[in-house]
């Protein structure tokens, strides 16, 4: 095996570790059988600038016409590394999802690499971590890192496509998630049947 194919998957083995390491921290930390302290407040620490937002907020969609989102990144200050989005959606509403990188020119992580990519249709659920190759440098600023696709199923109502709390973003001298906030999407149905 050539050492730089080698060398690429133990980079992506590392990345991997560690964002496994992140949620999992994280999970052991919320199932905590500590007795609960007075007056205790959770907040975020105070590196967390990083916020993914799914653009449009509220989107009208056709029945049976192929639509789409975005979903966007704000990292403040914070020097990104990797994103894994946990999001939920009603598969009763939305058929035929999917999810892949956004255009060359909105993707926000140059020559990302999708770390992990699965829609479980008949929950309604979709992971997707994305981060920097492993010769690539932690980024800040703007821009998008996924885009949604999907078919409306309805003629009428509205439905969501929300992120979960195990949502987590990992950056440079960051231990944990420096995800401050993620704000959903609304989609309002409109269309005729056929």
């Amino acid at each position: 095996m050539p050492k730089k194919t080698l060398f690429l998957i133990l980079t992506l083995t590392l990345i991997a570790s560690g964002l496994l390491y992140i949620a999992l921290s994280s999970k052991t930390n919320e199932n905590s059988t500590l007795p609960p302290l007075i007056n205790r407040q959770v907040t975020p620490i105070p590196d967390s600038q990083t916020t993914l937002s799914i653009n449009p907020a509220t989107l009208t969609a056709s029945q049976a016409t192929s639509s789409s989102v975005m979903v966007d990144i704000n990292t403040g200050s914070n020097k990104v590394t990797a994103v894994q989005i946990e999001l939920t959606y009603d598969p009763k509403a939305l058929g035929n999802v999917a999810i892949a990188m956004p255009p060359v020119n909105q993707n926000f992580f140059s020559n990302s690499v999708v770390l992990l990519k699965e829609i479980d249709t008949v929950k309604g659920k979709i992971t997707y971590a994305v981060g920097i190759p492993p010769t690539g440098s932690a980024k800040s600023g703007t821009g998008s890192i996924a885009v949604i696709t999907f078919t409306p199923l309805l003629f009428a109502g509205q439905t969501t496509i929300s992120f979960n709390p195990s949502t987590l973003v990992t950056a440079e001298n960051a231990t944990q998630s420096v995800l401050k906030s993620a704000t959903n999407t609304t989609i309002l149905f409109s269309g005729v049947t056929n």
